[in-house]
């Protein structure tokens, strides 16, 4: 368990690290976006609260760009896997598929697709993680698999 929250960590440090600087931005607020950094930035020191409130905001300032819905899905993630508590596991899981919806609709528009295959891929990881640590292994094997294709694109 702790073996797989380690390569978790390691994978969105050098996911936010090395490949946000070369996505290209379709909407206002990107992936890459000042706003979606310090969320990133509040999410990885636990700063859980302020990660919600800003990631809400980009929701209702943007409701049809998955950027807000990911970082939501993945604040809400984050506060189950670190604190072991599944209280906020139905609000993660409807960020996590909302933002790969909004995503994979404008990946068929071709929008900024390496932005939302980046969401996508990354939605399907943490999802995969919290079926894998619940006993959903072949539905963590399906996102899995869902993840890297993503992520490969």
């Amino acid at each position: 368990m702790i073996r797989t929250r380690l390569i978790f960590t390691l994978i969105i440090g050098h996911l936010v690290i090395g490949i946000i600087p070369f996505l290209s931005a379709h909407a206002e607020i990107s992936i890459r976006s000042e706003r979606s950094r310090l969320i990133m930035l509040s999410i990885w020191s636990g700063n859980f609260d302020p990660a919600i409130d800003d990631s809400q905001r980009i929701i209702a300032e943007e409701s049809g760009n998955p950027i807000g819905y990911f970082l939501t899905g993945l604040t809400y993630y984050s506060i189950n896997s670190q604190y072991r508590n599944d209280n906020f596991a139905d609000s993660a899981t409807f960020y996590l598929n909302s933002a790969i919806s909004l995503a994979q609709k404008l990946v068929v528009q071709k929008e900024s697709e390496a932005e939302n295959y980046f969401i996508i891929g990354s939605s399907y990881g943490c999802l995969a993680l919290f079926k894998s640590n619940h006993g959903g292994w072949w539905g963590a094997i399906r996102d899995g698999i869902r993840s890297s294709s993503n992520l490969g694109k």
